[in-house]
């Protein structure tokens, strides 16, 4: 296969190829087993058939993009990083306002007849412009930290957020990784912990009383009473403490919150005042709390389904196409489509899949070890950990330890903008290996002439960014 891969010109680690072209054909039987209820979920406006001549069309798209952006020189990213951040924003802006709603989130829009998810972008450029920025910058003053990563930063985590709940929150994680990644003191680290915790806070409670942002109130009700209070209230008490561990001025401390708990009890008030139906509810949702077996929901859920299908799979599987729960999965193709791999196919070939992604995440970590250059290692780490942490969060949801969370799994579910994007985030990974294995080349080249090398050289900089 190595041999194939350099006759079609394909460039970078031959071990990512590898598991790239394994998850191509493994999702390529599970929808093709799937067209079926991907037909049904969409009404029969095509036969099954279509469906899955659709997927492969998105697959050859996003194998298309995985060679054209690895051939893209590292600079590339690095020059375009702040520009596309800007256009993530005004995208996903536009989508909070004209968004198309499905399946009761607006995360979709479309430009000259073609639907995608912008917060997919989003999540791309969030990486490059943290790398560029972590770079380019050496933060001493958490005045620069507040304008150059939390103000930009936070505006994308929060309108993500907006429009769905378990995305921002994956979001979020990822951002504070690359962060910790990239070398941010820990007093700064902390500090943006703390306000980002207290900050879900006021957007929890704000959810749940006034119904903004809709999303929360939704993500709620996949809790129990009991729990979400005391998350939410746990989120709170953490974020407090980590900004007075770092705060060397209380009074800031105490305006923050102040000020948090003052809005909110204001919210709270007009809601009840003009009797919007979350201010309402939040009654009713306390006094829950205190109440044993009420209000109980005794029907089987989708996340039952899936642990359902997950269960009876044993380990060898039931057989390709031989689910039970396919059609009463209504994601089976996409949400819960890991529950369907190991109901068919077994906890063996389950636990390859797992396998194959921390077998991208170990690559990523030998690639960002050969880069001299912070933006090319925070690159490729931060984006490997984005696809590695939604795999395991959709793996999480099939097997009952996260709430339903409308979290693909990469490369395998179907779903254009997640393959597309996917394949945009698998090309650059590939670009900076690309350029990487050239530097290892040249370094070699060096030692054998008996060429000093020199780990921080201006030449190798060029190398770096330009091969």
């Amino acid at each position: 296969m190595e041999y194939l891969l350099s006759k079609i010109y394909l460039k970078g680690d031959k071990i990512i190829w590898r598991v790239i072209i394994f998850l191509f054909l493994f999702s390529t039987l599970v929808v093709f087993a799937s067209a079926d209820n991907i037909a049904a979920v969409n009404g029969y406006q095509h036969g099954a058939y279509w469906y899955f001549i659709q997927h492969l069309g998105f697959f050859a798209g996003g194998f298309i993009l995985i060679f054209i952006f690895h051939r893209f020189p590292v600079a590339v990213y690095k020059n375009f990083a702040t520009l596309v951040l800007i256009v993530s924003i005004g995208l996903l802006l536009y989508t909070s306002m004209y968004g198309k709603e499905i399946n009761e989130a607006k995360r979709w829009i479309s430009i000259a007849g073609i639907r995608f998810q912008p917060a997919e972008i989003a999540k791309m450029s969030v990486v490059l412009y943290l790398a560029s920025v972590l770079e380019d910058n050496v933060f001493d003053d958490f005045r620069d930290v507040v304008k150059k990563i939390v103000l930009p930063v936070g505006t994308v985590c929060l309108l993500v957020f907006i429009e769905g709940t378990s995305i921002g929150l994956l979001f979020g994680v990822i951002c504070i990784s690359i962060l910790f990644i990239g070398g941010l003191k820990l007093k700064f680290l902390f500090k943006i912990l703390g306000l980002a915790l207290i900050a879900l806070v006021v957007l929890c409670i704000s959810g749940i009383t006034i119904g903004w942002p809709d999303r929360i109130a939704t993500a709620a009700s996949r809790l129990t009473d009991f729990s979400f209070i005391v998350i939410v209230s746990l989120l709170g008490i953490t974020g407090m403490l980590l900004l007075l561990f770092v705060s060397s001025k209380l009074k800031h401390l105490f305006k923050i919150c102040g000020l948090a708990l003052a809005a909110l009890v204001l919210l709270f008030v007009l809601g009840l005042a003009f009797h919007w139906s979350p201010a309402v509810a939040v009654a009713d949702k306390i006094e829950n709390v205190f109440k044993k077996n009420e209000n109980k929901n005794t029907g089987i859920t989708q996340a039952d389904r899936g642990k359902i299908a997950v269960a009876s799979g044993g380990l060898l599987g039931k057989g390709p196409g031989n689910s039970s729960q396919r059609y009463l999965l209504p994601y089976s193709y996409s949400d819960f489509v890991f529950a369907i791999i190991v109901e068919e196919y077994g906890l063996v070939t389950g636990s390859l899949i797992l396998l194959a992604y921390m077998v991208l995440l170990y690559r990523a970590a030998i690639i960002a070890k050969k880069c001299t250059r912070i933006f090319s290692s925070v690159t490729v780490l931060g984006l490997m950990l984005m696809i590695v942490f939604q795999a395991m969060v959709n793996m999480g949801v099939s097997v009952g330890i996260f709430p339903v969370t409308g979290q693909t799994l990469p490369f395998v579910s179907h779903g254009g903008t997640s393959i597309l994007c996917t394949g945009i985030t698998f090309g650059i990974i590939l670009s900076v290996s690309r350029a990487a294995n050239n530097q290892e080349i040249s370094k070699q080249e060096d030692d054998e002439n008996g060429k000093k090398y020199m780990p921080n050289g201006a030449g190798e900089k060029i190398t770096e960014y330009n091969e």
